[in-house]
């Protein structure tokens, strides 16, 4: 009977050695390589606005500031998408169509001229924000940085101070 048991118990044993074995088997498909797996890089979807979507709110400013003769050489970014909707620093609600800008130091709500020192593609924005960091001399809304032809989130420009009109 013990001869049994033991028979049985070694037939065990060897039974979960080929289990054990074959799950760590994995077997190449036939033209399967060890090839990397590439790391794409996310591109954030730009929501689009609805027909039945209110507008936001504008500010009426008391006196726009006269910048005639500023001139700022530094790098463009542009407001991550999931900032749209979000108040601004002069209490307009953020929206990426607009043609607006945070800057760390102009007045609000005044006009500047941003061009893209790489394609001379030229944009008049409103300074409606401020820069919560200082990695930017600029920070353009989607619409802006479009037209301004920023394919990466930092390009160099020139900022230009415009009369109010």
């Amino acid at each position: 009977m013990l001869k049994k048991i033991r028979f049985w118990n070694q037939i065990n044993i060897v039974f979960l050695l080929i289990l054990t074995a074959c799950s760590m088997w994995t077997e190449k498909k036939p033209g399967e390589t060890n090839k990397p797996l590439v790391q794409a890089t996310p591109q954030p979807s730009i929501p689009r606005r609805e027909a039945n979507q209110s507008l936001p709110q504008k500010t009426q400013p008391q006196s726009i500031p006269n910048l005639s003769g500023y001139l700022e050489q530094g790098i463009a970014r542009w407001y991550d998408v999931t900032e749209n909707g979000a108040k601004t620093a002069s209490g307009d609600i953020y929206d990426l169509y607009e043609m607006t800008a945070a800057h760390a130091t102009l007045p609000l709500l005044s006009r500047v001229r941003v061009t893209n020192l790489r394609t001379g593609q030229r944009v008049i924005v409103t300074i409606n924000d401020r820069l919560s960091d200082r990695s930017a001399s600029i920070k353009l809304s989607y619409a802006a940085a479009s037209q301004l032809g920023l394919v990466t989130n930092h390009s160099p420009v020139e900022i230009r101070g415009l009369p109010p009109t």
